[in-house]
This record gives C-alpha cells, structure tokens and sequence, in this order.
C-alpha cells in the first residue's frame, strides 16, 4: 500500500541523489503509493532521468539527473526516507529549483554544469481508516541545500512540503487524487512563491505489474514562468524477486512544463 519519507541522515556517495523525480513527479513514490503486494520493504533505487524545455526561455534547457534513494519503513504505516542526485544542466543561465524544476536565473548566458543536487529527507504515513478499499496517507518532506548555488544547481535555501493523497482501491484499479503545498526558501535575488501542487490519476494493477497515469497541476515558482500542466505515464514491473524496473514518461502542457522526459528506475528490496 502507499508510503511516505521523513528525515534520514545524509548518505555519503561520490555521486548524487534525490528523489527520482520528473520536474516535480515523484516517480518513486508514485510506484510505491499504488497497492501492490510486497512493497513495504527497504529499497534502495537508482535510475536516471533526462528532460528538455524551454520554461518561458527561448532556448532550452536540458537536464539529465542520476538519483539514489533510500527508504526505510519504520512500521507497516510509517516509512521514513532520503534521497539525493547527481544533476548535470545545459541551457540558459538557471538555477535547480524545488525538487528540480528549473527557474529562470539573472542573465542571459548559456552555461553548462554539473555536480551533487540537494538532499531530500522524507516522512509518509498511512492514516489508519476503516476501510478495505480507500487508502489516505500524509506526507512531508525537507529539501536540505547541499548543492552548490555558485554552480546554478541549488537556490542555497531549504524548501518544505506537506502533502496528502486519497487513493480507492477497486482492483485491477486505483484511482488517486493528491495535493500538496510547499514553502520555498526565499534566495537573494529571486522572486519566488509558494505553489500548489495536484495530481489525478490511476493505477491499474496486474499481479506485481502495475500502469499509472496522471494529470499534473504545478503552479509556477516563479512569476517569470507559466503553471505547469503535463501528463505522466509508467509502467512499473518486477525483473527478478528482488529488484523492481520502472519506466516512465512526461509530455508537457504548457510553457512551465518540460517538453519531454524519460527515464527509468531500478529498485533493489534489501
């Protein structure tokens, strides 16, 4: 059933992590959050993501992220969690912001760089309710600055987010609705505010395969870039008793979306 993250402590690797997340789809989760049979276990995953766009800009900005995540459950309702990336960006001159959203920068230069992206420490929990079918769980999650803002791969400030998400479980299908709320740290130099983040979507279960679909709302970061409207796709299914393969897919809505992403996941049960 569904998960949710809380503070760990900070995971030493030569290369980066966060949370597997397609410009604010957290994928991992998204897998995780659908009733499939044996997933509240350790995992430890690995994937990559790329995606390009323009977010407002006449030239694109082109991103490619290495995540690694852990994730702990402390009980069959509490699972704790931390994640961090190595992020590489190509385009004009813009910042990483909450949970990889690019965000328009000062200047016009293009520039490329890379390096370690901000560390991600989560907390989910599985509200108890009566019910066989519906499943509400309650997330937070803090965004620790560790990447480095000279670099335009960090705003240097830590971000917060509650979110809950209502599913009803009426197999092979799982329609979800979520909502979530994130206070950014407000950076020197940038504008940002607060966004309201939704999604809607379903699940379709076979055995341990399972296909989620979503609608995705992100209102802007910025005022410098338009809402974010997209549309997710995943096909997740197990490769061995012990490891787990997603594969995903987002299309861009609107300006504030990326035109396109990719990307794939593996997850070892320990």
């Amino acid at each position: 059933m569904r998960f949710l993250f809380i503070a760990l402590a900070c995971i030493g690797f030569a290369s980066a992590i966060t949370p597997v997340n397609a410009q604010n789809k957290d994928v991992e989760s998204a897998v995780l959050s659908s009733p499939l049979p044996a997933l509240n276990k350790p995992t430890l995953s690995v994937g990559f993501d790329a995606s390009t766009g323009r977010y407002g800009d006449t030239d694109p900005t082109n991103t490619f992220v290495v995540p690694l995540s852990l994730r702990l459950p402390v009980s069959s309702s509490f699972t704790t969690s931390a994640s961090i990336s190595r992020v590489q960006i190509s385009g004009p001159n813009v910042v990483v912001g909450a949970d990889g959203r690019p965000l328009p920068g000062v200047g016009l230069v293009r520039s490329s760089r890379s390096g370690l992206g901000d560390l991600s420490l989560g907390a989910t929990w599985e509200i108890p309710i009566k019910s066989d079918h519906w499943s509400v769980q309650a997330s937070s999650r803090i965004k620790v600055p560790l990447g480095q803002k000279s670099k335009g791969l960090s705003t240097g400030k830590a971000d917060y987010s509650g979110k809950v998400e209502v599913t009803y479980i009426a197999f092979p299908f799982a329609p979800f609705v979520s909502v979530e709320y994130q206070v950014l740290g407000k950076p020197a130099g940038f504008e940002l505010r607060n966004p309201l983040n939704t999604s809607i979507g379903t699940a379709w279960i076979s055995g341990t395969n399972a296909i989620i679909t979503s609608y995705d709302y992100n209102r802007s970061i910025s005022p410098l870039v338009k809402d974010g409207h997209s549309v997710f796709g995943a096909y997740s299914m197990p490769v061995s008793k012990k490891v787990r393969l997603t594969l995903y897919g987002i299309k861009g809505l609107s300006a504030g979306s990326p035109e396109v992403e990719a990307g794939a996941m593996f997850s070892l049960t320990l």
